[in-house]
């Protein structure tokens, strides 16, 4: 995986260590970041998006985690204040192009990591790939009030609780692994917490009280397997018990999240204690050039999840944070409004990234899950 040149990191950490001062006043602040994520979303349709097929450029058109953050954009500019109406065709086309990816007679089914046949080789499917589309349909459900993405998000849940690992022999047993690919045996934090907070937004949906419970049970299981010691997590654990605690930015971001919905669904403060600790964990641990060094949609996840806990425990760090780091993102933006930040063929992901990070500067966090 590629990472930014060190000169990013220099300028993002002076950025960040400006602080406040660079911080336009709120309002101001909310419409830059609008008008720079509709720029950005439109710059993506225009160079990247394959209007016959409804899919992304790639070999074999993008990846399902591509399409997967670009249907994440497409809902986040449908929601901006003012100009969201207008993009209600695009999301319907992002559903239509999103079902190229769905392998419908596997039991149960889900999205595969790649266009199916004849366009692509279909594959196999990834669970926290398909967590993310989850999380848009019943991001996308209350506004839409689609029948469809209620109904395919529940399916995708179905496919989550499916993937729980019932081998007793496992160190840590219990998990939902990374793919259905059985040479991968890993069990993921980006596999289970995303499945936690799809859960939380079923059971808010629905009212039914299975999606709560596996919500608990899937972050619990975090807790319990991957927790460093530090106030961290880890990225998984392996057949034989490793913990690989390499801290990603995304997977204390979905830790956090998590945590949050749950304490808002039960009422359970101890649920916003552990995200605290996280949130706490996760300042003291990432240096402000370490953002930069990050993929830029891991960072783009965990923005999401801390401005979410900062709706329901402010602490004024979040915003100046992602603020900072959206105002030093604009300055990678190109003549033709695609944004480059290191030679690598991420494009679709970095730009929806991009376009979800302004969005949430936009937008209500209670339009985030």
């Amino acid at each position: 995986m590629s990472r930014s040149p060190r000169s990013a990191l220099a300028t993002l950490a002076a950025v960040l260590g400006a602080g406040a001062a660079l911080l336009p006043a709120a309002a101001r602040a909310q419409d830059v970041a609008a008008s720079r994520a509709v720029d950005a979303y439109t710059a993506m349709q225009n160079q990247l998006y394959v209007r016959h097929s409804r899919l992304y450029q790639g070999p074999h058109f993008a990846k399902v985690w591509g399409f997967s953050q670009a249907l994440a954009a497409t809902v986040s500019v449908s929601r901006l204040p003012g100009v969201g109406a207008r993009y209600a065709g695009d999301l319907r086309d992002r559903l239509l192009g999103l079902d190229r990816y769905w392998a419908a007679t596997r039991q149960p089914p889900g999205y595969t990591a790649d266009v199916q046949p004849p366009l692509g080789p279909g594959g196999h499917l990834f669970y926290d790939d398909n967590d993310w589309i989850g999380i848009e349909l019943a991001r996308a459900y209350p506004t839409d009030h689609l029948p469809f993405e209620l109904s395919r998000a529940e399916q995708i849940f179905t496919l989550e609780a499916s993937g729980w690992s019932n081998d007793s022999s496992l160190p840590c047993p219990g998990g939902v692994p990374w793919t259905d690919n059985p040479a991968v045996t890993q069990r993921n934090t980006i596999s289970n917490a995303p499945a936690a907070e799809l859960g939380v937004a079923l059971y808010n949906l629905t009212h039914d009280q299975t999606y709560l419970a596996w919500a608990e049970r899937m972050y619990g299981w975090v807790r319990g397997c991957l927790a460093l010691g530090n106030g961290l997590y880890g990225d998984h654990i392996d057949a034989g018990g490793t913990v690989d605690t390499t801290t990603w930015t995304y997977t204390q971001g979905v830790m956090i999240g998590a945590a949050v919905m749950l304490y808002k669904a039960t009422g359970d403060h101890s649920y916003l204690d552990q995200a605290q600790a996280v949130e706490q964990a996760a300042f003291g641990y990432f240096a402000p050039n370490q953002f930069a060094d990050e993929p830029l949609f891991f960072v783009s996840i965990l923005f999401r999840n801390l401005l979410l806990y900062n709706s329901v425990q402010p602490d004024p760090r979040i915003t100046q944070l992602v603020q900072s780091y959206a105002d030093w993102a604009a300055t990678k933006r190109k003549k033709n409004g695609l944004y480059r930040f290191a030679d690598d063929e991420t494009r679709l992901l970095e730009q929806a990234a991009v376009i979800n990070i302004d969005s949430m500067l936009a937008e209500p966090a209670s339009s985030f899950f």
